[in-house]
């Protein structure tokens, strides 16, 4: 089984891409700092473990094949330099998508384009 860890779990994509994942038969956790609602009780209700404030204890305690790096993650963030100094596999969202959840599949973009005109 995969398992992923999200540094930046709380976030409207990262949350999603987690669920997702999740859904998929993924073993999903991850670490967020004020995750509120509507995004903690959508990663609840989907039965997904997250901790509440970045501690290097976390990943000490975590073996994942993957962890997630969400943009507002920088260096000196203690769970990314943990992450670092084990050596994980560090990856982007976007490479999680491509990779799990779009890849095997056939994709179809939809664009709508609404022209109006106002007259005054």
């Amino acid at each position: 089984m995969i398992d992923f860890y999200f540094l930046g779990i709380g976030g409207t994509a990262m949350a999603s891409v987690a669920v997702a994942l999740s859904t998929c038969g993924y073993n999903i956790s991850g670490v967020d700092t004020n995750v509120y609602p509507p995004m903690s009780a959508f990663l609840e209700r989907n039965g997904i473990v997250y901790f509440n404030g970045y501690s290097a204890e976390h990943l000490e305690t975590l073996t994942p094949n993957y962890v997630v790096v969400g943009n507002a993650i920088s260096r000196g963030n203690v769970e990314l330099e943990v992450a670092l100094n084990r050596r994980l596999k560090l990856v982007s969202m976007p490479e999680i998508v491509r990779e799990y959840l779009i890849q095997q599949h056939t994709s179809m973009v939809v664009s709508v384009s609404i022209n109006r005109k106002f007259e005054n």
